[in-house]
């Protein structure tokens, strides 16, 4: 979304966490809160690299 972006931080393996806020005013904003529904929509796990299990 125009003038909105997420803050991203590496926190593990396969975990990021997302930090969405309109830094020009300090606060969330509506769009923000639309910004994370369309993020919390994506489906990822096929992006993600799988652990290799034990046999």
């Amino acid at each position: 979304m125009a003038g909105h972006h997420p803050d991203l931080h590496l926190v593990g393996w396969n975990n990021m966490k997302i930090d969405i806020w309109t830094h020009a005013i300090g606060e969330n904003h509506k769009n923000d809160f639309i910004h994370a529904a369309k993020i919390n929509e994506l489906h990822v796990e096929d992006l993600l690299r799988k652990k290799k299990v034990a046999k």
